[in-house]
């Protein structure tokens, strides 16, 4: 892994008005980068995200190997899977 490209850094590239924008001049360095472990917890992953305003995650094994990325959707789809949601929540929730 060289470095993550995210949304935030190409926004603030763009920001700085670069005429010709290059991937490795956006994206966070290597050293910068925090990766999660296949048996992260999601609840581990979505602190980390939420502290580091990053809306994905490298999943890496311990030798450094990229597995993978957790994203918002995935977690959000995971979280899912596990709670229940009756039909009419958001009816009930929010009167709609």
């Amino acid at each position: 892994l060289t470095g993550l490209l995210t949304q935030r850094e190409i926004i603030e590239a763009l920001l700085a008005e670069n005429k010709k924008l290059l991937i490795k001049d956006a994206m966070l360095p290597a050293s910068q980068v925090i990766t999660i472990l296949p048996e992260a917890t999601v609840e581990e992953a979505s602190e980390i995200m939420y502290t580091n305003r990053f809306n994905s995650l490298p999943v890496c094994n311990k030798g450094k190997t990229l597995l993978g990325f957790a994203t918002e959707t995935s977690l959000f789809k995971a979280l899912n899977k596990l709670v229940k949601v009756d039909d009419d929540f958001y009816a009930q929730r929010f009167g709609i």
